[in-house]
């Protein structure tokens, strides 16, 4: 029998595509997917533990000197741990695909909800060198603080985004598991989400118009809200750090 290896050229393609049905609003952008491995290992390596997937406001920057394609421009980027998304996958062959969209898609949610600005400042030596430091430093981010990095995927607008985006997906025929977009660890609350997405209602169909940055300055129902408070007490609680001095950390 064949031994299945993954296309990244073609995974890559697919993420894109994905990214840009999710956020059209995006069109004027370049979007970068990079996979690890393409990366210099001795600043991106292998990251902590879980990590499938890193954005942030200046990734493009870092990642720009590597870039089979060449820099295209200030835009939204994201670092995919390939081979350990397709780890575990029972048949990589029929998911892998869908395994690399669905981290594809929670990154630019983050990019999305957080309203990154891509004209904040302009690629340089010294900006270049910044935002290699600090992907450096995030990514080797200690094991006991990963669970932290939770916070991150708030509801009132990370996991909002989320939902948008792959309700959007599939009215253009992409299925993606929403608990595996959001990125949620399952003990964290994958039945709470499935509320969340079930609050939120139609939203997404009537505001699917909208860009993002407006969706989210519209109201949210009130079970939304009242399910947002809930969650919010649930990750605290749930996320403290229990490692001493874990909670001290800047």
């Amino acid at each position: 029998m064949e031994i299945w290896r993954p296309n990244w050229d073609e995974l890559r393609s697919e993420a894109l595509h994905a990214c840009r049905l999710a956020a059209p609003e995006l069109a004027d952008l370049p979007i970068y997917v990079v996979f690890n491995h393409e990366l210099p290992s001795s600043v991106f390596g292998a990251g902590f533990d879980g990590l499938c997937g890193f954005t942030g406001p200046h990734v493009d920057l870092a990642i720009s000197a590597h870039l089979a394609n060449g820099w295209l421009g200030r835009g939204p980027a994201a670092i995919l741990y390939g081979e350990r998304i397709l780890r575990n996958l029972v048949d990589p062959a029929r998911e892998a695909v869908s395994a690399i969209q669905e981290v594809a898609i929670h990154e630019i949610c983050h990019v999305l909800s957080d309203q990154y600005d891509f004209a904040d400042i302009e690629s340089s030596s010294e900006t270049i060198q910044e935002a290699t430091n600090h992907i450096a430093t995030c990514i080797a981010m200690p094991a006991d603080l990963i669970r932290s990095r939770q916070r991150l995927h708030e509801p009132r607008r990370f996991v909002r985004c989320v939902i948008h985006a792959i309700r959007r997906l599939y009215m253009a025929g992409i299925d993606l598991c929403f608990p595996s977009v959001s990125g949620l660890a399952p003990d964290v609350g994958w039945r709470r989400l499935c509320k969340l997405e079930s609050a939120l209602g139609d939203e997404p169909e009537r505001l699917a118009g909208l860009t993002f940055a407006d969706i989210l300055k519209h109201r949210t129902p009130e079970e939304y809200d009242r399910l947002c408070d809930d969650f919010d007490c649930v990750m605290k609680s749930e996320l403290e750090p229990k490692a001493e001095g874990i909670a001290n950390e800047s």
